[in-house]
């Protein structure tokens, strides 16, 4: 697994203060449960060997790149980071409404602990 890490550049440094904060604990999460180092667990931006993409593909609706990064892990994949600029958006609204931010920390430890539990 190949991910696309904007905390190898200086792109994430136009990200809010919350934002920021956000993706650093739950890298931070991860990195300890799945015994990794990465900087960017929630990066989107992936690529993948097809012939294991099936053994991690998500379950999920929300959180999938958390969930396929611990599954990685837990199956020993080897996971590496390149530099990837991804800039703050221009127009268009956020995925986070009020409702979805107060329960992204909820759903996230939901995903994490399913994954060290159940797989």
């Amino acid at each position: 697994m190949v991910i696309g890490s904007r905390y190898l550049n200086e792109s994430y440094k136009e990200y809010s203060f919350v934002r920021n904060a956000g993706i650093q604990f739950f890298t931070a999460a991860v990195n300890i449960l799945g015994g990794m180092n990465i900087t960017d667990v929630t990066s989107g931006f992936r690529v993948y060997r097809v012939e294991k993409l099936n053994e991690i593909l998500h379950h999920s609706d929300k959180h999938w790149a958390v969930e396929q990064t611990l599954a990685a892990a837990r199956e020993e994949f080897r996971i590496t980071e390149v530099s990837v600029e991804m800039p703050t958006r221009d127009e268009g609204d956020s995925q986070f409404t009020l409702d979805t931010f107060a329960l992204y920390p909820i759903r996230m430890t939901d995903v994490m602990l399913r994954i060290l539990i159940f797989r």
